[in-house]
């Protein structure tokens, strides 16, 4: 009898100074984090710049961590990291097809999203209410709030963020003193912060929360909450991450609204057996850098299109034209046009639509037209090129 294959995802945190790593083996669903210092960030900078030639320690790692699982296959990689660019991901995704993961195995995602799925992996006494993830990397302090939202399905999980940096420094702990003001400055930050929100539980990130420098702070956080240390969430939550889509697990209940994710349906209106109906092109939820769409439709009548923009949580709607100025006259369904919606980042579209013409019988006019649609605090604005 053939033995079925052990396959693992492997997370990798490239947020601090060393790259975090976990896996987890997929049939057992056991997951490890890999112990050590094996990758710095500056060698994880070299392989990105020089993947041909600087790949020794990521490859080096990879397959200790496959030793260490016993697994026969790793099937894909997800990494955490800031900064989700279209720059930092095509130059992500370039270096990781050069160690084996192509972009159908490798996934991208924001520390806000991570923390989504590593927190909805544990138990609901934690996430009954907010969950504040206190993340403090040298100079950096930042503080990201997990919230519900809706008694509507989808749920809403949201990730907001605030920059705390400046509140208390590293230096300030050599001393007892500057321990003291430490505590009394973090202890002010929070009880402000958690006046506004009911908080269930809350995650420490940081060598710098292991010191003993805590108390009042320490005291009011632990308050009816539950309070750990997370050093290794964003590599778990990478794990958690990756094998929901290797296990192609429907969203469901949730919907991400995070850093990443698209924050709006996109629909196309269109005429089917002469009545109304709306096209999916693009859903709320998706990775941008994976959310752009392009098909091709016959015009009727209108010589215009007609998109549907819904944001999911607030059902807040916009309709969308653009008007094919300039086609020449052609019968009915004899005019192509091929659609692109291009997505540049979570709040940042552009709508191209092209005069294809008819075969041989219609040549293309040239005409093209765009727009753009960009998401505010003021709602979606429009704007053309």
């Amino acid at each position: 009898m053939e033995t079925k294959k052990r396959i693992m995802e492997v997370g990798f945190d490239v947020t601090g100074d060393w790259v975090n790593a976990s896996y987890i083996i997929l049939e057992e669903g056991i997951l490890e984090n890999f112990p050590g210092q094996q990758v710095s960030k500056e060698q994880w900078k070299r392989f990105l710049s020089a993947p041909k030639k600087e790949d020794g320690p990521i490859r080096d790692l990879l397959y200790q961590m496959q030793e260490q699982s016993g697994c026969d296959e790793i099937h894909g990689l997800l990494i955490t990291m800031e900064g989700l660019t279209e720059e930092h991901i095509i130059e992500v995704m370039a270096a990781a097809e050069t160690i084996g993961f192509d972009k159908h195995h490798l996934r991208i995602i924001s520390p806000g999203e991570s923390i989504l799925h590593y927190i909805i992996h544990q138990k609901k006494e934690i996430w009954s209410s907010a969950v504040i993830v206190f993340d403090f990397k040298g100079e950096q302090f930042m503080m990201r709030k997990m919230t519900t939202s809706g008694l509507r399905l989808p749920k809403q999980l949201k990730i907001t963020e605030k920059d705390l940096s400046g509140t208390f420094t590293e230096e300030q702990l050599a001393t007892e003193e500057g321990r003291m003001e430490a505590d009394q400055a973090f202890l002010t930050c929070i009880q402000e912060e958690f006046r506004r929100t009911a908080v269930s539980g809350v995650i420490l990130v940081g060598k710098v929360f292991e010191l003993q420098w805590m108390k009042q702070s320490l005291n009011f956080l632990c308050e009816r909450r539950r309070v750990f240390l997370g050093n290794n969430i964003y590599a778990e939550g990478s794990c958690y991450a990756a094998m929901r889509l290797y296990q192609k697990q429907d969203p469901g209940d949730f919907y991400f609204d995070c850093e990443g994710r698209t924050k709006i349906n996109i629909d196309l209106a269109i005429v089917h057996h002469k009545k109304q109906a709306l096209i999916c092109l693009s859903k709320a939820g998706t990775y941008w850098y994976k959310a752009s769409v392009q098909i091709q439709v016959l015009l009727g009548r209108d010589k215009e299109l007609k998109f549907v923009l819904t944001d999911p949580v607030s059902k807040e709607t916009k309709t969308l034209f653009i008007e094919l100025e300039g086609l020449p006259k052609r019968p009915e369904k004899t005019t192509r046009v091929d659609i692109r919606v291009m997505c540049y980042g979570d709040r940042s579209y552009e709508f191209i639509a092209t005069d294809l013409g008819f075969g041989d019988f219609f040549e293309s006019s040239g005409v093209c037209v765009k727009k753009k649609v960009m998401l505010t605090r003021r709602g979606m604005e429009e704007g053309e090129e």
